[in-house]
């Protein structure tokens, strides 16, 4: 006898040898229509990373001077809710246009876009980060709203930004 499937159901999927958790769900299940457009670039040693995608799907894509990787995640609803709950609580839309510190040359570069509805964002800085407090001449920690930020995005994609 088959096994009946319900509204929901959830895949599992090995891609890259990374495990991917997908969610069927009908239109009235749907997340809020959305676009990300987010990247991350090591001054120093040239890594970069991007993450682009919709509400149907995020595509992860890392490169550096000895590697590439691309994987495509199926986000779940509640992983979109918590994604975009932590964006409100870093206040993404609020984020200056650009984030500078002129008195280091590597380090790193980043970039973001995000729509979601009528919000948008538009925001990048190279070894500046919003709620930044300087703390010293050439301070390189991001600060906690960009920690945030970044481990909200790793926990929507299900993998580090870095180190792939």
């Amino acid at each position: 006898m088959k096994p009946r499937l319900g509204i929901e159901f959830l895949k599992l999927l090995l891609c890259s040898g990374f495990l991917v958790f997908a969610t069927a769900c009908v239109s009235s299940n749907k997340p809020p229509a959305c676009r990300l457009d987010l990247s991350w670039v090591g001054l120093l040693n040239l890594e970069h990373c991007s993450v682009t995608g919709d509400a149907q799907k995020v595509v992860c894509k890392y490169s550096s001077h000895v590697t590439r990787h691309e994987l495509e995640a199926v986000p779940t609803r509640e992983a979109w809710e918590k994604f975009w709950k932590t964006m409100d609580e870093v206040k993404v839309w609020e984020w200056k246009e650009r984030y500078e510190n002129p008195d280091v040359f590597d380090g790193l570069a980043w970039s973001l876009q995000i729509e979601r509805g009528n919000r948008r964002a538009s925001s990048r800085g190279r070894n500046g980060y919003p709620g930044f407090v300087r703390k010293g001449e050439t301070e390189l920690e991001p600060s906690l709203p960009f920690k945030e930020y970044q481990r909200a995005v790793e926990t929507l994609i299900g993998r580090p930004i870095w180190h792939q």
